[in-house]
């Protein structure tokens, strides 16, 4: 019994030993790949940004080498693996929509308390026109080192860049984050300042100066790539002057028929150079059920938008001066042609809440990409969320849009058409579709 007992005891340590050899083996390919020179990727390019930024590949970093969308901004990253599911590594890097309005100190703080680390060093690296903010925070019983930094571009747009490792070699970190500050590239191509003064010279004129109190109305019929109508959009936009604060008054409608039918019904109130305004919007879809978003901004350009379901959900953003409702984009438009712009980017903001930049080009109408015989002008609307969609916009020679070409995961054509024709090809909406002139609550 002892030599079967002691038999056992030999096994179960040839097994330990073998355990700690493997052990040994993938430190040593860890120090080895983490103490090796830091190699950088090429400059990788954020499109419409101006912005340039290299990662950490080879020597155990991967990386997809790709900006990938995220709700608020783009990110690329690489990460250092011992195998499929052990991250040792990590570097990110974050370009934001738009700025929140916190202190780097503060959000520095935020991310200490968040791992419960501590911060034990700030500094700032000038590279030539931007300022990089930064702090060491580390957690040294579990041998976590973080390095992050954040810089400020211009038009309230912002690059977060964080290193973070989990073997308690800080030099290691301080070394790729450094390298990743050094190769930052930044011009500005004056696309979003280009945008924001377009954006200021409608705030400037005023809405009135637009719309009166007949008001702005568009009915479009919407049909898919074989020509088949499968919903419709209602907008109409007026202006009160005999209101002091909300002048402004609009409202939607958009009913899109299929398997999952869905409607979004929308209210809209403004000053004339909606600094102010709120946005109410509820949309039900026979699928998903109902849904809602409140939007109000308020005197100081922070916007709120609260998610209206079974969790009320409130989100504040500071918005850039290139940002504008959706609802007010015809007369952005009509800015747009008068001032002989090829190129902007603007900040649409949408009825949900979500804020997309959307580059916006003038096209001849003579290109054979976007033919039309009867168009006078026609702009380009890309909507810079990663997803690859735009919107071809035709105009007469009153400046006057009457089609629209929607590129999804499909195509749709928005052709101008009369609450009439809405009725007649929607007969089941047609006894509860509003009048225009009651849609305005």
């Amino acid at each position: 019994m002892d030599d079967i007992n002691e038999s056992k005891k030999l096994k179960a340590d040839k097994i330990a030993l073998l355990g700690l050899f493997i052990i040994a083996l993938l430190v040593a390919r860890l120090i080895v790949g983490l103490r090796s020179a830091v190699v950088l990727s090429e400059p990788i390019e954020l499109p419409h940004t101006g912005l340039k930024i290299s990662i950490p590949v080879g020597n155990g970093w991967r990386s997809k080498k790709l900006w990938l969308c995220q709700e608020d901004g783009f990110v690329l990253n690489s990460q250092f693996t011992l195998n499929s599911s052990n991250l040792t590594a990590l570097a990110i890097c974050k370009y934001r929509f738009f700025a929140d309005g916190t202190l780097p100190d503060e959000r520095f703080k935020q991310r200490a308390v968040k791992v419960d680390g501590v911060i034990v060093n700030t500094d700032k690296i000038q590279m030539d026109t931007l300022g990089v903010e930064w702090a060491h925070i580390e957690k040294p019983e579990v041998n976590i080192n973080i390095f992050m930094g954040t810089v400020e571009l211009p038009n309230n747009r912002q690059l977060d860049i964080e290193v973070s490792e989990n073997t308690g070699d800080f030099k290691l970190t301080e070394e790729v984050f450094s390298s990743i500050v050094k190769s930052i590239n930044f011009h500005n191509n004056r696309l979003l300042e280009k945008g924001a003064e377009i954006v200021t010279g409608l705030k400037n004129k005023g809405i009135n100066s637009f719309v009166n109190s007949q008001g702005r109305k568009a009915f479009f019929l919407v049909a898919d790539s074989s020509k088949h109508p499968i919903g419709f959009i209602m907008e109409v936009l007026v202006s009160y002057r005999f209101y002091e604060k909300f002048n402004i008054r609009g409202a939607g409608l958009v009913y899109i028929r299929g398997r999952n039918t869905q409607e979004r019904a929308t209210t809209f109130k403004s000053d004339n150079s909606f600094d102010k305004f709120a946005w109410k919007s509820e949309t039900h879809s026979s699928g998903l059920g109902r849904s809602g978003t409140e939007i109000n901004l308020e005197e100081g350009g922070q916007m709120t938008v609260e998610k209206i379901d079974e969790e009320s959900r409130k989100k504040n953003y500071y918005l850039s001066a290139a940002a504008i409702p959706e609802i007010l984009l015809e007369e952005l438009f009509l800015q747009i042609l008068d001032s002989g712009e090829k190129e902007i980017i603007i900040d649409k903001i949408e009825a949900n809440g979500k804020i997309t930049p959307t580059f916006i080009s003038r096209i001849e109408p003579g290109d054979d990409s976007a033919a039309d015989n009867e168009a006078a002008y026609i702009l380009k609307l890309e909507f810079l969320d990663g997803r690859d969609f735009y919107q071809l916009i035709y105009f007469n020679d009153r400046k006057q849009p009457y089609k629209k070409l929607l590129r999804q995961e499909n195509v749709y054509v928005l052709t101008s058409t009369t609450i009439e024709d809405i009725k007649k090809e929607f007969p089941e909406r047609a006894d509860i579709l509003p009048e225009p002139n009651k849609m305005i609550r």
